[in-house]
């Protein structure tokens, strides 16, 4: 059946204020008992058996994760995973110079990530991290017999509702014509940016891909989207349905701000000193083509240049330092990966959920 009547204007008004009921009342408990925050971030996986201090809320968090999404496809979750070992350097090259800065351009949103002084000061970790997070959910036989993605996967969605809780009860210079923070439709918005914007992107660097990986590819990101607490009705099924969606939430959020020039000033800054320097002028242009004329104009960049297929090639390789080798091979891409980690950041750059000191329940700066 078609999800086509599910993308209208008034649904995804409905989406802009619906959050994550689970990860927001978990995040509440982590909130009043920091050592329990502490102690997940030692697990290397979800346990089977959960600890018996959790409070309920914190258990009924952990138990959504021994769960399945509906008509899960194995043979879909086989192929998405083939092609991430074959096309991985290509894939997060993409993700960094084309998903993210697309979604930079979705003016609402880019509000919750211009508060982050980590996006903005410290690029090179926050790449890392959106790199680990991806490499971590396409792992052989995640989702099948292998479970220890899921970890990964539930710590950036607790990471989402801590933000959601600070702005919500500190900050005063939130707008509530933005909705609600990290919001249903910013979350379909971005999972759609990490996926069918990415097939995009093959294409426009002259990758072509099948339908059948393309419709893999978006059973895998349902899957994720799952796991992440996205309301998947609204996911497509098909490269039309992905059209169609994108589509509406362009229209609907593709617009200029403050927030998003930022951003993209900040990552381009970044990628600048990050690439050879003979190919560091190049670099917002590679965007800007990527991107679109409408998104860019809204982020402020251009296209300066005409670049020969090659160029693009070159500069996706140093998207985040963990490329530079032809090896089809999700192990190779993982060591290299390892390797920088380990180099730049000392070997501490795993996605860790925030341990706040105690704060009183009551303390509210802004609303409830």
């Amino acid at each position: 059946m078609s999800k086509l009547n599910l993308y209208t204007d008034k649904a995804f008004d409905n989406l802009r204020h619906q959050k994550d009921p689970i990860a927001d009342l978990a995040v509440k408990v982590l909130i009043a008992k920091p050592s329990l925050a502490e102690e997940i971030n030692n697990w290397k996986s979800i346990p089977s058996i959960l600890p018996e201090t959790f409070p309920i809320d914190l258990v009924q968090f952990w138990q959504f994760y021994s769960t399945v999404p509906n008509q899960l496809d194995l043979s879909k979750v086989h192929r998405s995973q083939d092609f991430f070992s074959k096309k991985g350097n290509t894939y997060l090259g993409l993700l960094g110079f084309y998903s993210l800065p697309y979604c930079y351009a979705f003016g609402d949103g880019a509000q919750v990530l211009v508060r982050s002084k980590r996006i903005l000061e410290d690029q090179g970790k926050r790449l890392i991290e959106t790199a680990g997070f991806v490499l971590e959910s396409f792992k052989p036989n995640s989702f099948m017999w292998d479970s220890s993605s899921l970890l990964v996967i539930a710590k950036v969605r607790l990471i989402h509702a801590f933000a959601r809780y600070f702005i919500d009860r500190h900050d005063s210079t939130w707008d509530e014509s933005w909705g609600s923070p990290i919001n249903q439709e910013d979350m379909i918005g971005t999972n759609l940016a990490f996926s069918y914007l990415v097939i995009r992107g093959f294409r426009k660097v002259n990758q072509h891909l099948d339908q059948i990986t393309v419709d893999a590819l978006l059973h895998y990101w349902k899957i994720i989207g799952y796991y992440m607490g996205i309301n998947i009705d609204y996911w497509p099924t098909d490269a039309k349905e992905a059209i169609y969606l994108e589509k509406l939430i362009r229209g609907r959020q593709m617009k200029h701000s403050d927030a998003g020039i930022k951003l993209i000033n900040s990552l381009v800054s970044y990628y600048k000193k990050s690439v050879p320097p003979q190919l560091s002028n190049f670099v917002e242009t590679m965007i800007a083509y990527l991107i679109g004329e409408k998104a860019s104009a809204c982020l402020a960049i251009s296209k300066r240049y005409d670049l020969p297929p090659s160029i693009f090639a070159q500069v996706l390789k140093y998207n985040f330092k963990i490329q530079g080798s032809n090896s089809a091979s999700y192990a190779h891409l993982a060591s290299g990966f390892k390797k920088v980690v380990d180099q730049e950041y000392g070997g501490k750059a795993s996605i860790q959920i925030p341990v706040i000191p105690s704060m009183p329940e009551n303390v509210v700066h802004k609303r409830t």
